[in-house]
């Protein structure tokens, strides 16, 4: 991928580096990376990043000189090809691709499996697979916008670089990506539709589950019963997980 941006006359004479975060919206991190393998061209020339532009100048930052490459932030070391596909065995299995185009990879996760890998479970994730399904477009690297739970079924979105990640994050206010769930509960819920504003935080001992605590961060969930079965005791509710107050999760 390769981003074209010519420099407005509004812009003249502006610090190249303050064009790429304020106007792109380009962290210091990928800033970084980019400067560190000559990713960075104004008219077609490699630049330092405090370089002043000027009007009608082209900016062209080249992201495909990443996929080949992995850094590592605490040591500042790139690594080939193969670092990465030590760090993602690959795993063969049937991936549901609702949708794909150069910037995203959107896919249906079954449940049951993890979407990434942890000291429990370093090879069968979801991430793995994708990771052997992109090494085939030349992408090593893996960037992940939505997670779900191991056993949650449900969509996942895959950037195809670390810049489209960072959107996401970054404009995540005007992306709003709306998320709701279908949860089988145990018991009658007797009310048709609810609102509960309690605040969550980790239940001790645990990495996974989490309880309501009078220490937790604030959270609303809003609820709405879709079907009930009383003679096996269970509800279906279709669930919406609001935005935290004063939180970007």
């Amino acid at each position: 991928m390769k981003l074209l941006y010519t420099v407005k006359q509004e812009e003249n004479e502006k610090i190249l580096k303050d064009i790429l975060k304020k106007q792109l919206y380009i962290s210091n991190i990928l800033i970084n990376k980019l400067k560190m393998t000559n990713s960075i061209l104004v008219n077609n020339k490699p630049v330092f990043i405090n370089t002043k532009v000027f009007y009608g100048d082209e900016i062209l930052i080249d992201f495909d000189n990443l996929n080949n490459v992995i850094y590592n932030d605490s040591t500042n070391i790139y690594y080939t090809k193969n670092k990465y596909l030590d760090k993602y065995p690959a795993y063969d299995i049937y991936l549901d691709i609702l949708y794909e185009d150069e910037y995203l990879l959107i896919l249906n996760k079954p449940a049951g499996i993890a979407i990434h890998p942890s000291c429990a479970n370093y090879e069968n994730t979801l991430s793995n697979a994708v990771a052997l399904y992109l090494q085939k477009q030349n992408i090593f690297s893996i960037h992940i916008v939505t997670r779900l739970d191991k056993n949650t079924s449900g969509i996942c979105i895959f950037a195809k670089n670390e810049y489209i990640q960072e959107l996401f994050i970054r404009k995540k206010d005007n992306i709003n990506i709306h998320k709701e769930y279908i949860a089988v509960v145990n018991g009658i819920i007797n009310k048709k539709h609810g609102i509960i504003e309690e605040p969550i935080s980790r239940k001790p001992n645990s990495i996974i589950l989490r309880e309501v605590s009078n220490t937790g961060e604030y959270a609303k969930t809003e609820y709405f019963v879709n079907k009930i079965n009383k003679e096996f005791n269970y509800s279906i509710v279709n669930v919406i997980l609001h935005t935290r107050k004063n939180s970007s999760n």
